[in-house]
């Protein structure tokens, strides 16, 4: 409550008081398309008011933001794709975020993607791992790389699958991340678990 009255919570649409996505901003975020044939799925458009929003989680440490950025984005998978969020319930899928390395994570006191996959998976009622996915390398950020076979490269062999404790690995998985780009950092996890896993998707906030 303290905090509230000296930092008050803004839209980053409008820059009105009250909450981080008001209602109509929250309207006015353009949805992305579901592309089918890559089982992938990014929920928004990285435009100005979602980039601020991951910028603020990731790097200002905005933690609070979480919940209002998982709330609309579990309301845009029931709205807009109900015949996909029902597959994927009846067919067990899990959702796995895209793990920090270690000496990252200690950093920042948090991974944003296991914070927005833990609640979105929540929310839709989907089961959830935090840690099936290890990465053992502490490459470099993919932002600082422009070009698409850098990325790739820079996540060669980068990670590692957790088994959990007494249990099997899942057969369907949705991995989770923040932003989608060039897809290097989704690939490169995925491939880990083409042999254990029967069907894999990709879920982002944005792209």
């Amino acid at each position: 409550m303290f905090l509230d009255i000296l930092f008050p919570r803004r839209c980053y649409g409008c820059g009105k008081i009250g909450q981080y996505f008001c209602k109509k901003c929250a309207k006015d975020i353009f949805p992305l398309s579901l592309d089918p044939s890559g089982n992938r799925l990014s929920l928004f458009k990285y435009n100005d008011t979602i980039r601020k929003a991951i910028i603020d989680l990731k790097y200002n440490f905005v933690t609070d933001i979480v919940d209002e950025l998982t709330d609309i984005s579990a309301k845009s998978i029931k709205s807009n794709y109900p015949h996909l969020l029902k597959y994927w319930q009846k067919n067990k899928f899990t959702i796995i975020p895209i793990p920090l390395h270690w000496t990252r994570r200690n950093w920042r006191s948090f991974n944003q993607s296991d914070l927005l996959a833990s609640h979105i998976a929540k929310k839709l009622k989907i089961n959830y791992i935090s840690n099936l996915l290890i990465k053992t390398q502490n490459t470099a950020p993919q932002a600082s790389f422009l070009h698409k076979i850098s990325r790739t490269k820079n996540l060669n062999h980068a990670f590692i699958v957790n088994p959990p404790t007494g249990g099997k690995i899942p057969k369907n998985i949705i991995i989770f991340d923040d932003v989608y780009t060039t897809g290097a950092t989704l690939k490169s996890a995925a491939s880990i678990f083409k042999s254990k896993c029967h069907e894999i998707w990709f879920l982002t906030l944005a792209g």
